[in-house]
């Protein structure tokens, strides 16, 4: 079964995001454990994520595994220093890194050939939360799609308690989508009746059913092929 990492990267002030994004998007010939890699600059409007979103593709868990082998325990440099020496140049740039090693409960590609707008939510489970209300909140997510034409491609599910970021990860879900535009986030998302109507409770910490905690990334950047295609 295909494994995927997603991470948050930070970078410190002034650093090329651009130029950074595009020679990590260009590493997989020399990473032999990787069999695809995206990178993409996250968007004005992106919120408690980082500057650029890495998506990295591996066959399965033992290939995942030999990659964080070598990623030492340094945030942030050690994922990247895993990605190979020709990187090197790059160290000084990343100020830190938060990834997740994602378990998608359910995913659909019904474009596999786009190259539009990834979006890219890693939210938090309050502790303690009863089964009940933790299902109900996941069914609710994964109907999203049904009520949003503009999502061509999704992946929802669960992050791994222990992933690529040393200790504990503070996500416990993930929900990603595909767009052709920005404009079919934007406005066709989040503005969709059933976003209000059926998911903001679970969200907002006014309402009795909330359960997610109010720091999440929400991230956006533009996607040069389909990550959410790969593990097809």
């Amino acid at each position: 079964m295909s494994v995927r990492i997603v991470a948050q990267l930070s970078l410190v002030s002034g650093a090329p995001a651009d130029s950074v994004a595009k020679r990590l998007a260009g590493c997989a010939p020399e990473v032999p454990e990787l069999r695809h890699v995206h990178a993409g600059v996250n968007g004005a409007g992106s919120q408690g994520g980082g500057d650029i979103t890495l998506d990295l593709g591996f066959e399965g868990d033992s290939a995942c595994a030999a990659f964080l082998a070598r990623s030492g325990p340094l945030p942030g440099l050690g994922l990247v220093a895993a990605l190979g020496e020709s990187l090197r140049d790059l160290h000084p740039h990343i100020a830190n890194a938060d990834a997740v090693v994602v378990e998608p409960l359910a995913h659909r590609v019904g474009q596999p050939g786009l190259a539009g707008v990834k979006r890219t939510l890693l939210l938090r489970v309050e502790p303690g939360t009863r089964a009940e209300p933790l299902a109900a909140f996941e069914r609710d997510m994964l109907a999203m799609a049904d009520h949003v034409p503009a999502i061509r491609n999704w992946s929802f599910g669960r992050v791994r308690e222990d992933g690529p970021t040393p200790g504990p990860s503070r996500w416990t879900h993930h929900w990603e989508q595909e767009f052709e535009s920005e404009a079919g986030l934007q406005q066709d998302y989040m503005l969709t009746p059933y976003h209000w109507g059926h998911l903001d409770g679970w969200f907002n910490p006014e309402h009795p059913e909330c359960i997610v905690d109010v720091w999440l990334a929400h991230v956006f950047c533009p996607a040069t092929d389909s990550v959410l295609s790969w593990p097809a």
